[in-house]
């Protein structure tokens, strides 16, 4: 499987009939996607939740609003329809998550800046595998958020300094590259063994999905530049609809 950019990647994409989406239904992991939210130098993070008392590894950890893509959610029937099911299911998830209306987001749009991340969870006794997008977009004010979904059990907007360790990993590894920039080198140094163990638990669920693994956010730049362009490519032609 060769690899490309996210743009190329996303226009591949197709729902399958389990009701998620992916490159095609031999996959092992299935799309999904989050919010990177921006308000001012506050992020819009969830904290996540237990759910009719299932455990679930990551409950109460943090993460970007967002999650599974529903492929039942606003696909047009047509292949390329792919781009505006990702939009419309998280638009929707994150109005239920944190409250944030697509009236609230100022140019969403799916960043370029990131290569793929994969994560995983363990539901029903299964472990599944989620390939993560990321769309950003700005708020204007720092609109007050709430959560309608029990799965969430809080919704804040955050600044750097992050308590690193309550992040989620897949999140947390997408948000170290997202802000490590934007970082002294004191925060650096705070995040950085955090960021270290994410690495290595997203490094495995890589591997196990077939997938290129993420390189650390202070990798330099042409192994960064190799990653973002590492997204799975199949050249196995989608079926297309008929006229």
């Amino acid at each position: 499987m060769a690899t490309v950019s996210i743009f190329d990647f996303l226009a591949r994409c197709q729902p399958l009939s389990d009701g998620f989406a992916a490159l095609e239904a031999g996959d092992i992991w299935r799309l999904g996607s989050v919010l990177y939210a921006r308000a001012g130098a506050s992020t819009a993070l969830v904290q996540k939740a237990s759910v009719y008392g299932e455990a679930y590894q990551f409950a109460g950890l943090w993460a970007l609003p967002g999650g599974m893509v529903r492929a039942e959610t606003g696909y047009n029937g047509n292949h390329h329809g792919c781009f505006d099911l990702i939009r419309q299911s998280l638009v929707s998830r994150a109005a239920l998550e944190c409250g944030l209306q697509l009236s609230d987001m100022i140019d969403l749009g799916t960043t370029d800046r990131l290569g793929p991340i994969v994560t995983s969870y363990t539901a029903k006794e299964r472990q599944r595998f989620t390939l993560m997008t990321v769309q950003r977009c700005r708020v204007g004010t720092a609109v007050c958020l709430s959560s309608k979904d029990r799965s969430i059990a809080s919704a804040e907007w955050h600044e750097p300094p992050l308590e690193w360790g309550q992040l989620a990993p897949g999140n947390r590894l997408a948000l170290a590259h997202l802000l490590w920039a934007e970082l002294s080198e004191t925060q650096r140094a705070t995040a950085r063994r955090a960021v270290e163990f994410a690495l290595e638990q997203c490094a495995d669920w890589a591997e196990t999905a077939g997938v290129v693994a993420p390189p650390s956010p202070w990798a330099d730049g042409t192994a960064i530049a190799r990653w973002r362009t590492a997204w799975p490519y199949s050249f196995n032609e989608p079926d297309l609809p008929c006229d």
